[in-house]
């Protein structure tokens, strides 16, 4: 990926291939899952950020943490610590509003359907030797039972 002169140079994968796409900023990119490994998630990383918010949370970190008393400490300590999460609106960022929400959007719904499959056909089929791992047998084999009948 490459960012030039408002700009952005991505490699896209297909089915048979790969394909170079440029196209102007601004503009959406999304990640399939196999696009990277991610690294395992961090416990430390997760006990520092545990208080990120935004702050309409600041009622319930408020109840969580007394001690900070008022509103105004509680958002003074998440700014200093870079846990404040800055949440913009569309006045914010001068959105034109027919190009926002539903109204902006070039998909529109209009229907959804639930579909639920049922069957009361049944099919019963006799297991085989051929059809059952070795080790899958040895390990059952090899369980015992405790005195309710569960595997122990």
């Amino acid at each position: 990926m490459s960012l030039e002169d408002n700009t952005v140079v991505v490699m896209r994968s297909l089915e048979r291939g790969r394909e170079l796409v440029r196209c102007l900023l601004p503009c959406l990119l999304t990640v399939v899952a196999s696009a990277n490994q991610p690294r395992p998630p961090s416990a430390r990383k997760r006990i520092e950020y545990k208080m990120a918010a935004i702050p309409q949370e600041s009622p319930a970190l408020l109840q969580r943490w007394p001690e900070f008393e008022s509103d105004a400490n509680l958002q003074s300590f998440l700014r200093s610590r870079g846990l404040g999460i800055t949440v913009w609106s569309a006045d914010d960022i001068d959105a034109d509003p027919d190009r926002i929400g539903l109204g902006g959007s070039p998909t529109q719904v209009h229907k959804v359907n639930m579909v639920i499959l049922e069957s009361t056909a049944t099919k019963a089929v006799a297991p085989t030797a051929t059809a059952s791992w070795p080790w899958c047998r040895s390990w059952y084999r090899s369980t015992s039972l405790d005195s309710k009948g569960s595997r122990k």
